[in-house]
């Protein structure tokens, strides 16, 4: 297992080389990848955006990756998904909704709701990982078939404990190369 992280300079620095033949990586984030700030949260978003690009190119390009599971959440998951998505116009990728739940978006506002059956619509793959509504331990489930069903984690993270620090931890347990994108050094 490596840790590679997104530096402050904006450089991907890989602790161990990814040698793994499988080509699949997951995304795990926070709902609010950094706190809003009107004007300038645009800029943030831009700034977070461009370098997930970025590290996404130099892992389509440099190491082969092709499949990406999302969980689709508001926040981080559906930023990476979009990137992804824009990502499909250049290379032949696949992009794979794992939704934890039949009613993930049930108590989000209409704006989110519309985001997201549009991201959805765009998925070439749409996965319910459990059968049913929500319950309290379902998007756990779908953090660990994220984990599970990849070769590499990439995570907008800025160190605060809740499911993506959970998820990480797991994916350590896994072995999992993680990249930590901490979007607090973009505001």
């Amino acid at each position: 297992m490596g840790l590679i992280y997104i530096n402050n300079h904006n450089k991907l620095v890989i602790n161990k080389p990814f040698t793994n033949e499988k080509k699949t990586i997951a995304f795990t984030g926070m709902r609010k990848p950094f706190e809003k700030n009107n004007k300038k949260e645009s800029i943030y978003f831009s700034k977070l955006k461009d370098i997930i690009k970025e590290t996404l190119v130099a892992l389509i390009e440099k190491e082969s990756f092709t499949h990406f599971i999302n969980g689709l959440a508001i926040g981080s998951d559906q930023l990476c998904a979009s990137v992804v998505i824009e990502l499909k116009k250049y290379y032949k990728i696949t992009l794979e909704a794992a939704i934890p739940c039949f009613n993930q978006d049930m108590y989000w506002s209409d704006k989110n709701k519309i985001n997201y059956k549009k991201i959805l619509s765009l998925c070439d793959i749409k996965n319910y990982i459990t059968a049913g509504n929500y319950t309290k331990i379902c998007m756990h489930i779908r953090n660990k078939y994220m984990v599970d069903n990849s070769d590499l984690i990439i995570a907008i993270w800025n160190g605060k404990s809740g499911g993506t620090e959970q998820t990480i931890k797991y994916a350590k347990t896994k072995k999992k190369p993680i990249i930590i994108i901490n979007p607090n050094g973009y505001t």
